[in-house]
């Protein structure tokens, strides 16, 4: 029976483990490169002035962002609750602080309600920052004009989202005043490492000066990561692969994506850039395979989504997800079916995973974050999964549930 896995590098075609594999012995041009991965972007997003600016981490991406905006010691930043402890890494090294915005309940997101609850409480806020959470777009066209209306600076994270789309057909992030993309591991564009931001309109003082590089030899481990989880995926049914996944834990090959290698704003390496642009030229397939997968899950499992199917047919679909109570009960249940998908999305309001790190989030402060933290469970959408898997992994849930 086939081995499914939520990550482990399920993004990764045999081609692009070869180029990953090329790029670690090759370095490929650093100017043509970026200039390669600045056509797709600009593509994209032709309305923006200044950018993209290329960092070897999404986190440093925003960081490089509330900077250029000069962000004032102790500044509160409103963020959702319900993420990733790596944004409030990047707002704290910024000099600023997190201020929480909760999601209601059936929702992924903050919505104009939660964010207004939000900012009466930090009213000298003068950014806000929507990622759009597993790819299910915010109600952007809202917040923006809320933003506006209140001067306030509106920041829309794309790494769970690229390609997704507003009700009215604009892409996400069309209504920013900044774009933060991160290509790190599991993300729509998934090149190991790598984040990029843009600009709508050039900040007042801009400055380059935070934009650090670092030598290239420093990333030649990141190359090895396509290969050595394509190596563990294929030879799990036979027991090597739980073995290879121990030994790169043990050894620190493989680490946790929120650990930062870095505490200041590091450039992105050539080789990565080149990885993030062959992404890119596959995202419409991508976006289109994991609209197919949703639709299967949603078909069968709809009871248990959080979402509508209008929300999510909109979306990049990053993962699928359904709420339960006791999930890791039911994560324990579809391991003994073969499907590894205990990595998810989020466990804590603020989740670092298994570093436990320090959150400036406070117990009790956003109770709808709580709630589907501890009920939430991802569902794989990524290229390795098919039809068929998303129907047996629909069947164990249902057996389980039922």
């Amino acid at each position: 029976m086939k081995y499914i896995f939520n990550s482990l590098g399920s993004n990764y075609s045999l081609s692009f483990v070869l180029h990953a594999l090329l790029y670690f012995f090759i370095t490929p041009p650093k100017e043509a490169t970026l200039q390669e991965l600045d056509q797709h972007i600009q593509k994209l997003y032709p309305d923006f002035e200044l950018g993209p600016y290329y960092f070897y981490k999404g986190r440093d991406a925003l960081e490089f962002v509330l900077t250029a905006y000069n962000l004032a010691a102790d500044e509160p930043v409103l963020t959702q609750a319900f993420t990733c402890h790596a944004l409030e890494a990047a707002i704290r090294r910024a000099g600023g602080v997190p201020a929480y915005v909760d999601i209601e309940p059936r929702c992924m997101n903050p919505t104009l309600k939660t964010l207004e609850k939000a900012y009466a409480l930090n009213n000298t806020a003068r950014v806000v920052i929507i990622q759009h959470t597993l790819g299910v777009p915010a109600e952007i066209k809202k917040i923006r004009k809320w933003c506006t209306d209140h001067k306030v600076l509106l920041i829309e994270d794309l790494a769970q989202a690229v390609g997704g789309v507003t009700a009215d057909g604009e892409l996400l992030g069309t209504n920013a005043d900044a774009i933060i993309f991160s290509f790190g591991r599991d993300k729509i564009i998934d090149a190991y490492s790598g984040g990029a931001c843009l600009f709508r309109k050039k900040p007042p003082g801009f400055s380059n000066e935070n934009y650090h590089t670092v030598t290239s030899t420093t990333f030649k481990r990141d190359h090895l990561y396509p290969l050595l989880t394509y190596l563990i995926r294929a030879s799990y049914p036979i027991g090597v692969g739980k073995v290879l996944a121990y030994l790169a834990k043990v050894f620190h090959i493989i680490q946790s994506p929120i650990k930062a290698r870095f505490e200041y704003t590091t450039a992105l390496p050539s080789s990565l850039a080149a990885l993030a642009a062959r992404q890119f030229t596959q995202l419409d397939t991508q976006l289109l395979h994991r609209k197919t997968i949703a639709q299967v899950y949603f078909e069968k499992l709809s009871q248990y989504c959080p979402v509508k199917w209008e929300q999510l047919e909109l979306g990049s679909n990053l993962r699928f997800p359904i709420c339960v109570e006791n999930p890791d009960q039911l994560l324990k249940f579809l391991v003994k079916k073969n499907i590894y998908i205990g990595d998810r999305w989020y466990r804590q309001p603020v989740d670092s995973g298994s570093l436990q790190y320090f959150s400036k989030y406070r117990a009790g402060s956003c109770p709808g974050a709580e709630k589907l933290a501890a009920e939430i469970v991802n569902l794989p959408t990524h290229q390795n999964i098919t039809e068929a898997d998303a129907a047996r992994i629909s069947a164990a849930v249902i057996e389980y549930l039922e």
